[in-house]
């Protein structure tokens, strides 16, 4: 397959039905934070209270800031880039380009979308350093996105282990935001909007082929 190939974005009826309501949530957790003009969500605080004991437990935390490394960037990007290379090298390149915009895109679209929201992260809760604004979770989308591409390409492959496939990564996604709310960097509400955006990038580039 040559690179020179046109690029193409074959959705169904269906994928765009799943995307238009996926961003209808985000639109409604996006009111819900708006609503409150910066100040501290009741459904977060509660987020936080219950997490309370887990918050408390050095190893947990300390098992938290490595899975949070982890999703970071410093970590993530080289890991994909030699992914892509790799794919690159067996002259797959649809994969090489799912698995490069899986953190491409969304890594675009977040800092957007926080520029878009400028909304501060839960300083009193944090239990680790961090910085820029805090909606939606760049861990949580990124990662989110790049476990349902891996999924998608593993499913491709083994389809009688699709379901095992996307479990895993709907559990990694779930674990990466969890990590980020009891680290205290984001709000609860940041990862949910996190995991629906993450979702809508990968139904996006999962649906990407060379024409």
């Amino acid at each position: 397959m040559e690179v020179t190939k046109i690029i193409k974005l074959k959705l169904k009826k269906n994928d765009y039905q799943k995307i238009i309501a996926s961003l209808m949530i985000f639109a409604l957790i996006s009111l819900y934070v708006i609503s409150h003009n910066g100040a501290e969500i009741p459904f977060d605080s509660q987020v936080f209270k219950i997490l309370n004991d887990i918050r408390d437990n050095n190893f947990i935390v300390n098992v938290m800031k490595v899975i949070s490394f982890l999703g970071s960037l410093e970590f993530l990007l080289p890991f994909i880039g030699i992914l892509v290379a790799y794919y690159i090298y067996r002259k797959n390149y649809i994969i090489a380009l799912k698995l490069g915009l899986s953190t491409g895109l969304t890594g675009i679209l977040n800092q957007l979308t926080k520029l878009v929201f400028n909304r501060m992260r839960p300083f009193k809760y944090m239990l680790i350093e961090q910085t820029g604004f805090s909606f939606p979770s760049g861990h949580t989308m990124t990662n989110f996105c790049f476990y349902l591409i891996v999924a998608s390409i593993l499913s491709e492959k083994y389809p009688n282990y699709k379901w095992v496939f996307y479990t895993i990564a709907v559990i990694l996604g779930f674990i990466m935001g969890l990590s980020r709310i009891i680290l205290g960097v984001h709000w609860a509400t940041d990862v949910l909007a996190a995991l629906i955006l993450g979702y809508v990038c990968y139904a996006m580039i999962k649906k990407i082929e060379f024409a």
